[in-house]
């Protein structure tokens, strides 16, 4: 399991399989670290099912959305064709995902998490698997 904390980083459209299955594709950018040691870790996550996708598309997460998924991650790698350099990816199954609500501290926060949903009047997914909101 896997926990990620991020920012999507552009619209999510909806799709169809060709053997009929509903998901959609988006990316997280999380940022880890601080000062000289920061960087952008990009994670693809994919969310199946009409049900699930409807949800997430209906709850307005868009390009800059700040989320938290969790879910399994799965790593690929394969060779790239134009240079024969490997690349790795990862790919995160979501099982859950909730709105974090940006700080309300100082100008130029970082967005750090709060408890989700909670009289924010952040909307957030409903979750009857038991994993942690």
């Amino acid at each position: 399991m896997n926990i990620i904390i991020g920012r999507v980083t552009k619209d999510l459209e909806a799709k169809t399989s060709g053997t009929g299955v509903t998901y959609v594709n988006f990316d997280v950018a999380e940022n880890l670290g601080f000062g000289e040691k920061a960087k952008t870790v990009f994670h693809r996550c994919t969310i199946f099912g009409e049900d699930n996708v409807n949800r997430i598309v209906n709850a307005g997460v868009k390009k800059g959305s700040l989320l938290q998924v969790v879910g399994e991650q799965t790593l690929d790698a394969y060779i790239r064709e134009a240079d024969g350099t490997a690349v790795a990816t990862s790919n995160i199954e979501v099982w859950h995902w909730g709105y974090v609500p940006a700080s309300s501290g100082k100008a130029g926060g970082n967005g750090n998490a709060t408890s989700a949903g909670t009289g924010s009047g952040v909307p957030s997914e409903d979750c009857d698997d038991g994993l942690p909101v």
